[in-house]
């Protein structure tokens, strides 16, 4: 029980505008998975070296299935899923400096993203506003 509290705590990785959208943190110890339950029902299993969606993936499904690639630091990925699903994990992937593996997108697009991603990864972090 203490594991699992001690994950349902340390969610801060995952982005804010994605976190509010989890109903339900749970640890599996059987298959050592991390069960991230969104409020649409979908469920996100991360077991470090695969993240699977069960249910209908949104935008907020992967985002957090990205999430979850970066908190492992994963360089490359392999997508599996319907036409529609690949192609917007691949994109989501991609956007965050992700490489992967057999993209269902032009050679063009992905050179794109991938050329974005490490720009915004070069750049300095914003500084707060600031109240004058």
């Amino acid at each position: 029980m203490a594991r699992q509290v001690r994950h349902a705590a340390d969610l801060a990785w995952v982005p804010e505008s994605v976190g509010i959208h989890i109903v339900k943190v749970e640890w599996r110890a059987a298959d050592a998975a991390l069960v991230l339950t969104l409020r649409t029902g979908t469920q996100i299993i991360d077991r470090r070296d695969e993240v699977v969606a069960l249910g209908e993936p949104d935008s907020n499904a992967i985002a957090l299935m990205v999430a979850c690639a970066q908190r492992h630091g994963w360089l490359s990925a392999a997508v599996h899923g319907s036409e529609a699903f690949r192609v917007a994990a691949a994109r989501a992937l991609l956007a965050a400096g992700i490489k992967i593996v057999d993209p269902p997108l032009p050679a063009e697009e992905v050179a794109t993203l991938l050329t974005q991603a490490a720009s915004e990864a070069s750049r300095p972090p914003a500084s707060p506003a600031r109240r004058r």
